[in-house]
């Protein structure tokens, strides 16, 4: 992908049509960094930024399917009772 520019992060809550974006820091070597304040319900995500050979997307089948992140109120406990 090369050096990417201007990457953002496009979310929604789940059932929403409108996307909120916010920057991501490109920390390097193909790493990125962004902090989403405020989520407390199901939403979705993609990312999009502008690479060597145009636009680039993760997922790669977004806008169309994106990722998703289910919020929970407790965390998972992760040993057997």
């Amino acid at each position: 992908m090369g050096d990417l520019k201007d990457p953002k992060l496009h979310w929604r809550y789940l059932g929403d049509k409108v996307y909120h974006e916010i920057p991501v820091r490109n920390i390097g070597r193909s790493v990125l960094e962004v902090v989403v304040d405020g989520p407390a319900e199901d939403f979705e995500y993609y990312i999009e930024a502008s690479g060597e050979a145009g636009k680039v997307f993760f997922p790669a089948t977004s806008p169309a399917t994106n990722a998703v992140v289910i919020v929970i109120e407790e965390p998972l406990s992760t040993t057997k009772d």
